[in-house]
């Protein structure tokens, strides 16, 4: 848990070092970085900006995470305080945990998670060359929150069988998660239906998550916590 300077060189372009130009390097460790992510999460409500938001008349009304991020290093991390730690911690290890129990199923990580992966095991944080990592961080607080609700969602439901295998059924459901796969260019969505069971199925387009639909398919399969579908309209 902590945070530094130390000082660098600024590049040209061809590569070159400027002739005594420094630029000061911000390394912040593992601990910080969450820390200070879940601050910028609770300043936006919870949402994770990607896009500063301005209204009409051209003003702020609100920022990136990642420039609440950088102002509040550059502060002296003055508002980031134990309850932040905290989340940081939380949302760090949920994510971590997650990712694993992925690997232990077999399951392929995208692309995403990969780099995600990464984020979660490194343990320093660089402003000059940790960019990515650091984007990857901040956005992962609100994921944490949506991925909690889910998990409590989930648990709610009616794991039994929708239909039987063969049967063609027809639901109206919401969708509760939407994951893209490169390998099978396809949207795997889980939905939940209106009697309050879960439906999952690959689709050729994204459908937004609390998106209400109507689907009709083909029980192809019964899977632990869900019944998987083939060949699904939207209607």
């Amino acid at each position: 848990m902590y945070s530094y300077y130390r000082p660098g060189y600024a590049r040209a372009r061809n590569g070159a070092v400027t002739a005594r130009q420094h630029q000061m390097e911000t390394v912040l460790g593992a601990e910080v970085m969450w820390a200070v992510a879940a601050y910028a999460d609770r300043v936006n409500g919870g949402v994770y900006v990607k896009d500063t938001r301005h209204d009409e008349q051209g003003q702020v009304i609100q920022a990136r995470n990642r420039d609440i991020i950088r102002e509040e290093v550059q502060s002296g991390l003055t508002n980031v305080t134990p309850e932040h730690f905290e989340l940081g911690r939380q949302a760090r290890a949920w994510h971590r945990g997650r990712l694993m129990f992925k690997a232990l199923r077999g399951q392929e990580l995208t692309d995403f998670e990969r780099s995600l992966q990464d984020a979660v095991q490194q343990e320093e944080f660089s402003n000059r060359s940790d960019s990515l990592a650091s984007a990857i961080v901040a956005s992962q607080i609100a994921s944490y929150h949506r991925g909690l609700a889910q998990e409590q969602l989930e648990a709610s439901v009616d794991h039994s069988p929708l239909a039987a295998v063969g049967d063609k059924v027809s639901v109206e459901a919401t969708v509760i998660r939407s994951v893209y796969s490169m390998k099978y260019d396809r949207h795997f969505i889980t939905a939940r239906t209106a009697c309050n069971r879960l439906v999952f199925f690959g689709f050729r387009e994204a459908v937004a998550e609390t998106t209400p639909i109507r689907i009709r398919g083909t029980v192809k399969a019964h899977r632990p916590d869900s019944t998987q579908l083939s060949r699904v309209k939207l209607v």
